[in-house]
Formats: structure tokens, sequence, C-alpha cells
């Protein structure tokens, strides 16, 4: 994807998201974004801000699909 409007100083913006697979039935999500800046210095900081938010974001994603996991397998074990 492509960020092209919307940044300030950041005049580009591309990141790469790619999901495969780990083990029986996991998935290992990498993620990769370059931003460049005219600014000197402002794409790191940038990437400084957003590094720990996403970082955050995808632990809470972690949390979130381990919880829905759980209730499903769950729920399918009280049907049996």
């Amino acid at each position: 994807y492509r960020i092209v409007a919307g940044a300030p100083g950041i005049k580009f913006h591309r990141g790469e998201i790619l999901v495969e697979p780990w083990g029986e039935t996991g998935s290992q999500l990498t993620w990769d974004i370059l931003l460049a800046s005219p600014v000197p210095g402002l794409a790191a900081l940038v990437a400084a801000v957003l590094k720990p938010q996403i970082r955050a974001g995808l632990g809470r994603l972690r949390r979130q699909l381990a919880e829905e996991a759980h209730s499903s397998s769950s729920r399918a074990s009280s049907a049996a």
C-alpha cells in the first residue's frame, strides 16, 4: 500500500504487509514501512513514533485473536 496524501512533511510512504504460515495453526506478520521526507530527520522521528503504536496495536490484535480462538474451541467442546 502507499499513502499519497494526508501526512504533512512526508513526501513518500510505502508499506508492505506480509502474512506467512507459522507452525500448524499460526501466522507470522511482517510489516515494513519506507518513509521519506525533505525535512532532515523527520522520517526517522515519524518512524520512532509509529513503531511502538503499531507494535501495541498488533499486540491487541494478537490477544483478541487468541480470545476468539479460545471461545471458538470452548463452544466446539461444549457442543460435542
